[in-house]
């Protein structure tokens, strides 16, 4: 639903950028009014190329992705974030 929106609102104002925050904000049905950060692991790094690459598959336009929330870190992160 977020999406059809989302590309019903693009569709109709046809800006020359769209982008969106690299985070997340919502598990198991519940919603977090915060842009919560990601842990810096290859699984994370994976479903996040899967998500955008078929966030841009539907929107049928590249998205551009800003700076993911930092201001946490994981314990099982394995990839630096510089």
């Amino acid at each position: 639903k977020h999406l059809a929106q989302l590309k019903s609102l693009i569709d109709s104002i046809d800006p020359i950028l769209v982008s969106d925050h690299l985070s997340w904000s919502e598990n198991g049905g519940h919603y977090f009014n915060d842009l919560l950060p990601l842990p810096y692991t290859e699984e994370a790094l994976n479903v996040f190329t899967r998500n955008v690459n078929e966030v841009q598959e539907y929107l049928q336009r590249e998205i551009l992705i800003e700076n993911p929330s930092s201001y946490v870190k994981f314990q099982h992160s394995t990839i630096s974030e510089w």
